[in-house]
């Protein structure tokens, strides 16, 4: 059993001593300030903050572009800090990203000159006068590729890191599905994501063709897909888990995404009927594991 873990308090250390591992989660979001020098530093040159389509700087967040470049070396050296301070706790037995950066859906950055020739030189085009042309007609996938390419560039710098601080550790990234959808919406092509990463995940839910399609991209790496047992609290816009059929949709979700695991979301909200419906889940998969695990179903 693993366990996402943002800090080790006192509970957690307890779990991971009986066996336990962590999968750890990078605590700076892609393209953020990773640090408050970085943070007073982005906010005296908005020259450098990443540009929305509606013309609004974000103060927080840095131009892909410029983090890439010869020039955001500074950049890249806080951002590497901030990777072995996850990856160098004795815990870290996994560290993962969780990449969620909207590209058109809805229209987020980096729309600054910079970005927009940097695209133009990758897709071979002349550069857009106007960033609304990027939102519609032929540039809207040639775009929503860039922004995932220079995403997957950010994660094999994280990944570079990670591996150079503790050789033998496993490198995952949490996002959706792949489809159109997480493109446009999550900034990840898992096409771009299998040579950098050794396991991939996503969620929640089932779609079986997402399942299936994510599933055969990062073959042969293991694919763990998700399922949400969650209750908000903030808003009761959700409705709450099932727990009757929780079984059914941890072992449908554990065959149909390889055999290789299930994300469940979240923890605190566990209840006795969701503990009881986990283990009747875990007793068969555990009975027909070798069959599971081989693929032939």
């Amino acid at each position: 059993n693993w366990l996402f873990v943002w800090s080790a308090g006192k509970p957690v250390r307890m779990l991971l001593e009986r066996g336990l591992k962590a999968v750890a989660a990078m605590r700076v979001e892609p393209w953020h300030v990773p640090d408050k020098r970085w943070h007073k530093l982005l906010s005296k040159r908005p020259d450098l903050q990443a540009l929305r389509f509606d013309g609004k700087r974000l103060a927080h967040v840095i131009c892909p572009t410029y983090a890439l470049s010869r020039e955001g070396e500074d950049y890249r050296r806080a951002l590497r800090a901030a990777v072995l301070s996850v990856v160098r706790q004795p815990w870290c037995d996994d560290f993962n990203w969780d990449i969620e950066q909207p590209v058109v859906d809805p229209p987020n950055f980096c729309v600054c000159r910079r970005c927009l020739e940097a695209f133009a030189k990758w897709a071979r085009i002349p550069v857009p006068r106007d960033p609304q042309e990027l939102l519609s007609g032929p540039l809207r996938e040639k775009w929503v590729a860039f922004r995932c390419w220079q995403n997957a560039r950010l994660v094999e710098c994280a990944a570079k890191w990670a591996r150079e601080a503790k050789p033998d550790i496993e490198v995952s990234v949490y996002s959706g599905r792949a489809c159109k959808w997480t493109k446009e919406h999550y900034g990840v092509d898992w096409e771009l994501l299998k040579p950098i990463i050794d396991v991939g995940m996503a969620g929640y839910g089932f779609i079986p063709d997402q399942v299936i399609r994510t599933r055969d991209i990062l073959h042969p790496k293991p694919f763990i897909g998700g399922e949400l047992y969650y209750l908000s609290y903030r808003s009761d816009a959700r409705g709450r888990p099932v727990w009757q059929t929780w079984a059914n949709s941890v072992i449908r979700q554990v065959v149909w995404s390889g055999g290789n695991g299930i994300v469940m979301w979240y923890l605190p909200v566990f209840d006795g009927a969701a503990f009881y419906q986990t283990a009747l889940a875990s007793s068969f998969l555990a009975r027909y594991e070798d069959f599971i695990a081989s693929g032939h179903h």
